[in-house]
C-alpha cells in the first residue's frame, strides 16, 4: 500500500522549502522534488498550496506521484572482499 504525508508543519514561515520525496521499485529508483513557500503559521499543504517550481508546477496533490523520475543517484558499484 502506497502511503504519502501531504501535510507538513513545523517550518520557518513565509520561506521556501525544498520538498524531496525518493521510491525504490525492484531494483529501479525513483525521485520528485517541488518548492513551496510556507504559510504564515509554517505549514505546507500539498492538496492546497502551489509548487513554485521543482519537478512540477501548481496545485497537484498527487504531483509527488505523477512527477516522479528515475534517480539520479549512482548506485553503489563497489565489491567487498
Amino acid at each position: 500500500m502506497l502511503q504519502c504525508i501531504r501535510y507538513f508543519f513545523g517550518l520557518p514561515p513565509n520561506t521556501t522549502v525544498t520538498i524531496h520525496a525518493k521510491c525504490k521499485v525492484q531494483k529501479s529508483g525513483y525521485e520528485c522534488l517541488a518548492h513551496y513557500m510556507t504559510n504564515h503559521d509554517g505549514s505546507v499543504d500539498l492538496s492546497q498550496d502551489k509548487s513554485i517550481g521543482g519537478f512540477y508546477n501548481g496545485v497537484e496533490a498527487m504531483g509527488f506521484i505523477w512527477a516522479m523520475r528515475p534517480s539520479l543517484e549512482k548506485k553503489n558499484t563497489q565489491s567487498r572482499s
